[in-house]
């Protein structure tokens, strides 16, 4: 894919990713409800061969999800992540992506009365994603 075709999804991953920090830091799920649709458009439209790009879409928007109160979307997105994940060979990337996946944990764990983000919080934490 020529550098040009990657243009809408590194966009919309970056755009995505800088309103969820918006979103948290304000607390306001508009930003968040906005960073969903980025983080959705750029998961879609990256090549299966990015692999970290994907895992890194997927958490950014399993966070966003959550923020939301999209609980059961959130599982999906985060069980998404898990598979994605999973194909990822370097050390190093991987130390990045447990990284990110605490912090979805620990949002997570927040909402214990809620049975989608306690198995998030479960999927994350007893296993090794």
């Amino acid at each position: 894919m020529s550098r040009r075709g990657r243009w809408p999804s590194e966009l919309s991953s970056t755009l995505g990713e800088v309103l969820l920090f918006l979103a948290r830091t304000a607390d306001n799920t508009r930003h968040a409800r906005d960073a969903i649709g980025l983080l959705a458009t750029a998961a879609d439209r990256r090549a299966e061969h990015r692999v970290r790009s994907r895992a890194f879409d997927a958490i950014a928007l399993a966070r966003a999800q959550l923020f939301t109160g999209q609980f059961e979307a959130a599982h999906a997105t985060a069980e998404h992540a898990v598979a994605v994940g999973t194909r990822l060979d370097s050390a190093r990337v991987r130390r990045r992506y447990r990284y990110r996946y605490r912090y979805l944990a620990r949002e997570a764990a927040v909402h214990p009365t809620v049975p989608h983000a306690r198995e998030i919080h479960e999927l994350l934490t007893t296993g090794r994603p």
